[in-house]
């Protein structure tokens, strides 16, 4: 059909055709951003009202449940705070690994260490011992360590005469 037409209506109905296109895409474009804008508007009202409970919390204006929100917040606070002090040992004099240095110091070749469990206060560790004998030196080697105030190791740990088993917990001074 357009290879009958003269020239001159061809090109006009060739520009009619890319300025419908044109206003086709245009349009596409237009629905698109809206529902994007749509899709994100609730995104954007949530966020809004966080800032502004956050705002009012700064301020010390806030409703009952942003009371509730800062509760909780001090709850995690004092959470922290008692783990804090649960941890101690870390920030006291003597550090976690200058206390396992030290059992491992004490410890003979006869002696294996498998399990080391660190509390507030004291250490508790677990291994296999060759003898009866290893053991009860081992553990009179942790006795007369400064840094330990008490060892203390359970009699039936030394029941078994060869590959003796044992927990014992150690008391840090």
């Amino acid at each position: 059909m357009l290879s009958f037409l003269p020239k001159k209506n061809k090109q006009t109905l060739l520009l009619e055709y890319k300025l419908r296109i044109a206003t086709a895409i245009s349009f596409f474009v237009c629905v698109l951003f809206i529902i994007a804008l749509v899709g994100l508007l609730p995104s954007y009202l949530n966020e809004k009202v966080q800032t502004d409970t956050y705002r009012a919390q700064f301020e010390g204006k806030g409703t009952d449940q942003d009371k509730t929100v800062i509760e909780r917040k001090l709850s995690n606070s004092v959470l922290v705070e008692y783990l804090a002090k649960e941890i101690k040992i870390f920030s006291s004099k003597e550090s976690f690994s200058s206390v396992i240095s030290q059992i491992i110091n004490e410890k003979q070749s006869n002696v294996s260490i498998s399990r080391f469990s660190l509390n507030e206060k004291s250490v508790s560790i677990s291994g296999v011992a060759d003898t009866r004998g290893d053991l009860i030196i081992f553990q009179r080697a942790l006795q007369n360590n400064s840094l330990f105030s008490d060892v203390n190791l359970p009699i039936s740990d030394i029941t078994k005469n060869i590959d003796a088993s044992f927990t014992m917990d150690i008391t840090i001074r």
